[in-house]
Parts: C-alpha cells; structure tokens; sequence
C-alpha cells in the first residue's frame, strides 16, 4: 500500500452510555495516550461521545446522534411479519405520544431531521454519515492494547480495510478499520437509514459486511500485526512484530494489568 501523502488522518472512537464504567474515560485517555507514543504520522484523535467526563484535553470530543427510544417501533421494521408483536409492545409509548417530538441530530458539521436510535455499537455507523469526519480515518474500538508503531496500519490508502473476525475469518470484526470518507463507506450508513435503521444479528460488524463485500483485511496486508489476545495472548506475551492487541470482550486490560506487557495499555500506573 501506499502512503498517506498530504491526506490529513482522523484516529477515531467511540464510547457510548455506561460502556465498561466506571472505566469508560480511562479507556478513551489510555487509547489516546497509546496513539500518541506510537503513531508519527501527523493526526487528530477524536472521541465520539455522549459524556466528556474525564476525558483529556487533547482529545477532540464529537457528539454522538441524539438517543431516541422512538425509531424502533416507528421505521420500516413495522412492515415485516413481526410487526404486529412491535405495535403491541409500542403501546405505552404511542399512548403517551401524541405527536412526533423526536428532535433534529445536530453535529458540527452538517444537520439532518433523520430520527436515530442508536445503542452500543451502532453508532460505529455514524461515523461513516457523509461530512461527518474529513480525509483518512482510522478506528479503534477502546479495549484495544496499542503495543509498538501504527505506522504502518495507519499508512493504508485503499478504499477500505477491516480486521477478519478472530474465529471466523469469513467473517468481519470492525475493531480497527480504516477507510477515506465519501467513498464506498458511504453506502454504510446511507443504506442503513434507507433500510430504517435495522437490528441485524452480528450488530454493525454483519452490516458493514452486507454494505461492502469486497474489502481489504488487516491480516492479509500487515500480517502479524494485529493479535486476538484470548487467540493469541492468553498463555505468553504478544509475539515480536505484533503492533496491535484487540480484547473483543471479557476479560478487558483493566482486568488483566498483572501481565508485564500490558505496562503499554497504561502507563505508570497502578
């Protein structure tokens, strides 16, 4: 792959709700500190959120789409077969709304009256929303370990690049991708809204994979460099060449700070 050139690069995450409290801000300021001690290509970090509670000043903070608890009951899912079951369940709700009151989503960068209801990690899909982030991105979900130089992960130009689900290869994992907004990843979140904001089993990482079946894996292009710690960390300490550790659920680093290497989760610290 080529390198970045000119093009300004955006280290994106996200942290939505209670996400592993009371730890969510530890995790987004030792995710920040670990881009910083290893990443020398020139960038921005930004927290997408809805809390900058302790959050460190260089961390650029963006809000998170309005949550609303309306757009389940009220989009195109109600035509399916369950439909009945949902306007059953949406009585309570339908009886104490008399009207639409849903809000518009605000942003710093553009406005729309789209009605959103996104939960954990849906609003991974926010950040592909047209004009929301300019030039490359980069994103990393927070229980990742940064353990030596993004360089060359963060020097990818394709289209779109995204890890291989540990287990299931065939499959997406959408803990670090990377990809230049207003080109194919575009379609992630238009057709998302166009399809009514569905709930399809395997969450954001199944319809990133619907919207784009012809992408680029970090494996396969920097092999090595990206470990599953229950895969490959769980009895010995990650292997030389490795640049990233992803978590993907239980135990989290705070749970596992024993270990000598995850001195580069958190630095100094107890």
């Amino acid at each position: 792959m080529t390198s970045l050139n000119s093009e300004e690069l955006t280290v994106a995450c996200v942290k939505w709700g209670a996400w592993c409290a009371p730890h969510g801000a530890r995790y987004v300021n030792n995710l920040f500190q670990g881009v910083s001690r290893n990443l020398t290509l020139p960038h921005k970090f930004v927290c997408f959120t809805d809390s900058a509670e302790g959050l460190e000043a260089g961390i650029q903070v963006r809000a998170l789409p309005t949550n609303l608890p309306t757009s389940w009951w009220l989009n195109r899912l109600h035509r399916s077969r369950r439909a009945p079951v949902r306007q059953i369940l949406s009585v309570p709700y339908r009886l104490s709304h008399k009207k639409d009151l849903r809000p518009e989503i605000q942003d710093d960068k553009a406005k729309t009256s789209l009605p959103v209801d996104l939960v954990g990690w849906w609003n991974k899909l926010y950040l592909f929303k047209r004009g929301v982030l300019d030039g490359r991105v980069l994103y990393i979900d927070l229980d990742t370990v940064i353990v030596d130089s993004l360089d060359e992960l963060a020097s990818y130009s394709g289209e779109f690049c995204i890890l291989r689900d540990f287990y299931k290869p065939m499959n997406y994992g959408s803990g670090l991708m990377s990809w230049r907004p207003g080109s194919a990843a575009a379609a992630i979140w238009d057709q998302f809204v166009e399809e009514g904001l569905p709930n399809v089993r395997r969450g954001d990482q199944a319809w990133i994979q619907k919207c784009l079946p012809d992408v680029d894996f970090f494996q396969d292009l920097y092999p090595g460099q990206t470990l599953s710690y229950k895969l490959h960390c769980l009895k010995r300490p990650p292997l030389p060449g490795s640049r990233v550790i992803c978590f993907h659920g239980k135990p989290r680093p705070h749970e596992v700070l024993d270990l000598p290497w995850m001195d580069a989760w958190e630095k100094g610290k107890p």
